[in-house]
């Protein structure tokens, strides 16, 4: 008995993903390629992920969390950045011309501008990624039409369908 396709009962697995162990044909299969290290030691694996799996992957690299290295360095930093070009400003300046010449200062000014647009532009660009992949995704599984698993080998079987494509198991009764 072959194997088939965790997704397309009605075809022959030609591999499995390496994320869900799920049996795939190769129109499910998704090849990627995924880096690993630093500069000095960078390496890059190849997988093979099923479709959803690729898609989770994907979305994982635009979903936002509250994490200490995205708070650390897209927020915080640049923040006490410019309180620090700030301070020092001011300090420098205060004997000569008092809050004038900090109000005229371009460089911290230039830094708020700069986080702003940063913070705005990161937010409208990911959000809209991770929402692309999700339809993706879903519209993956709206052209499957999956409507049950077979009790007896586990396969999915297609909306309609009685009889189990892979094992031959009635799935009605």
């Amino acid at each position: 008995m072959s194997l088939k396709c965790y997704y397309h009962p009605d075809r022959e697995a030609t591999t499995k993903c390496e994320k869900c162990d799920k049996m795939i044909c190769i129109e499910c299969k998704k090849p990627i390629s995924i880096t690993h290290g630093v500069k000095e030691s960078q390496y890059a694996t190849q997988h093979e992920f099923c479709m959803p799996c690729y898609y989770d992957y994907e979305m994982k690299k635009y979903s936002y969390s509250p994490r200490g290295y995205y708070i650390a360095f897209s927020i915080l930093l640049p923040i006490i950045l410019t309180l620090v070009i700030l301070g020092l400003v001011f300090i420098s300046h205060i004997p000569a011309a008092g809050f004038g010449l900090l109000a005229s200062s371009p460089i911290p000014t230039f830094l708020f501008v700069c986080l702003l647009v940063s913070y705005i532009s990161a937010k409208k660009r990911s959000p809209g990624m991770l929402a692309e992949l999700k339809i993706k995704k879903e519209d993956f599984f709206k052209t499957l039409q999956i409507g049950s698993v077979c009790p007896e080998c586990g396969n999915s079987v297609k909306t309609g369908i009685s009889i189990c494509p892979s094992c031959g198991s009635d799935i009605a009764g």
